[in-house]
């Protein structure tokens, strides 16, 4: 049985984030998992209460090379610090779908969400903007589970109905 696209109101949330260096696809899983290590030894040395799944964030067009930002939702009272930066996700509306199975998986599913968007008539928050740029949500972690068993969620911000 194929996911449910959903359309979600999503509240705002605190993050703590390290954006990574430009680099290509090629480099994405070295990029995010040096990201990993510099998130966790922040949160552990500052105390930070992690209060979420982690979420990855695309500002650029993955295309070439690229940065992209990955950070853990966090309570009131985190501190930001070297190479980790405290954002506010601001709240949106998106269209969203969780993806059971390994990573490649989510590329087509990517496209369901597109076309949903095209079907119902409506437009991607622009990337650029707070809140606006695509996100995975990485529900379990891939040290822990099988690859079949790999819960992302794809969350892309819609722009307000005119």
């Amino acid at each position: 049985m194929a996911a449910e696209i959903e359309l979600k109101q999503l509240p705002a949330q605190l993050a703590l984030v390290v954006h990574t260096p430009p680099g290509t696809l090629d480099t994405s899983m070295e990029r995010m998992w040096d990201a990993v290590a510099v998130l966790t030894r922040h949160i552990e040395a500052t105390g930070a209460q992690v209060v979420g799944p982690a979420i990855e964030y695309y500002p650029e067009p993955l295309e070439g090379e690229y940065s992209f930002a990955l950070g853990w939702p966090v309570a009131p009272g985190a501190v930001p610090g070297v190479d980790v930066a405290l954002e506010e996700l601001p709240a949106v509306e998106a269209v969203t779908l969780l993806v059971k199975g390994p990573y490649e998986g989510i590329w087509p599913a990517w496209e369901r969400v597109k076309e949903w968007v095209t079907a119902n008539r409506r437009r991607p928050l622009d990337r650029r903007r707070p809140g606006g740029a695509p996100r995975e949500v990485y529900h379990n972690d891939p040290r822990e589970v099988e690859e079949a068993e790999l819960l992302t969620e794809l969350v892309l911000p819609l722009a307000p109905l005119a």
